[in-house]
């Protein structure tokens, strides 16, 4: 059969089934083109190659990134890290076929959009496109970009009580939660109440909350379940999350940022993030003598490698270390 065209937006797209025997390929794809002569003339030429690779007993991918990225999605339960990911990819692939993004297309992706990003943040959307792409059967040799800046700090005690005292009232009990729970920053802002259990005193976190997609059960600290039960007694809301931003509302997307920027300048940690208070409790866990099954566990993390990512070894912990020796 031939392959139809149909306009949207401003370019013309192609679909249709092309059959040989049993076996067939389906297209549906952008011609990118504006004009409908230029565009048929395309639609032919793909016709014509789908038609040689079924004879010559191959097969073809021809399938959109955004339908790829869609069918990806659909697979399993995925985090909103990986859906803002797949919006950002799909928006800068939207014409483009599957097959069509290479490491030269990510180069591109990458200097047009990620341009102020962190190696780290850009390889996290790399990793969700090299996902997406294997899914549709596509081999592809993107690099990573290579991690010079890796956030791996540790706070004092001293610093972490000073910054914890810096947030506002409103969003202290968050941040005191970051420190002692380890939680992603969206773990937090998008914890409902009702997966606090003050009874056996777990929390479970939401795959949907991170970028993994994996739901976990942690323990609730002491010093957070003090917290969350005063907030409970003392502030009646409707709301289904615990923590709400200073106008009652539940946190955007990018969380409480400002807050944070302010409290960390304040006590002088400019390059402070909030992610960065999860390196911090890894940390001082660590230091403490938590082994990596465990991190990985209450952490959420998938290897023993991803844990070590994490942890920064205080110079005053190596030195009373060293000092064991007798």
């Amino acid at each position: 059969m031939s392959i139809k065209l149909k306009k949207r937006g401003q370019y013309w797209f192609a679909r249709g089934t092309v059959a040989w025997g049993n076996k067939s390929i389906f297209i549906r794809q952008s011609t990118k083109r504006t004009l409908r002569r230029e565009a048929q003339e395309v639609a032919d030429e793909l016709y014509q190659k789908a038609l040689e690779t079924l004879k010559n007993g191959g097969s073809m991918t021809a399938v959109p990134f955004t339908l790829a990225a869609t069918n990806w999605i659909k697979v399993k339960r995925r985090g909103d890290t990986c859906r803002r990911n797949v919006k950002e990819l799909g928006d800068f692939f939207k014409h483009s076929m599957v097959e069509e993004i290479t490491p030269d297309a990510w180069r591109r992706f990458v200097l047009e959009t990620q341009a102020n990003s962190r190696p780290a943040y850009v390889n996290r959307k790399r990793s969700t496109l090299v996902s997406i792409l294997r899914h549709a059967a596509i081999k592809t040799e993107i690099e990573k970009e290579k991690e010079l800046d890796e956030r791996n700090v540790y706070l004092s005690l001293e610093k972490q009580n000073e910054l914890l005292s810096h947030y506002p009232a409103f969003a202290a009990d968050l941040f005191h939660t970051y420190c002692y729970q380890g939680m992603r920053k969206s773990e937090g802002t998008r914890l409902l109440k009702e997966h606090v259990n003050f009874i056996d005193d777990l929390i479970y976190i939401r795959g949907e909350t991170n970028h993994t997609g994996n739901s976990r059960f942690i323990p609730l600290h002491k010093k957070v379940k003090a917290r969350l039960e005063a907030m409970k007694n003392n502030h009646k809301n409707s709301s289904e999350f615990v923590f709400l931003n200073k106008n009652g509302q539940p946190y955007a997307e990018q969380g409480p940022r400002k807050v944070h920027d302010t409290a960390r300048n304040k006590v002088g940690l400019p390059d402070f993030t909030i992610h960065d208070w999860r390196h911090h409790w890894a940390s001082s866990l660590a230091m403490k003598g938590t082994n990596s099954s465990t991190l990985m566990e209450l952490g959420g993390w998938k290897s023993p490698e991803m844990v070590q990512r994490y942890v920064t070894i205080g110079n005053q912990y190596k030195s009373s270390q060293l000092n064991l020796l007798e």
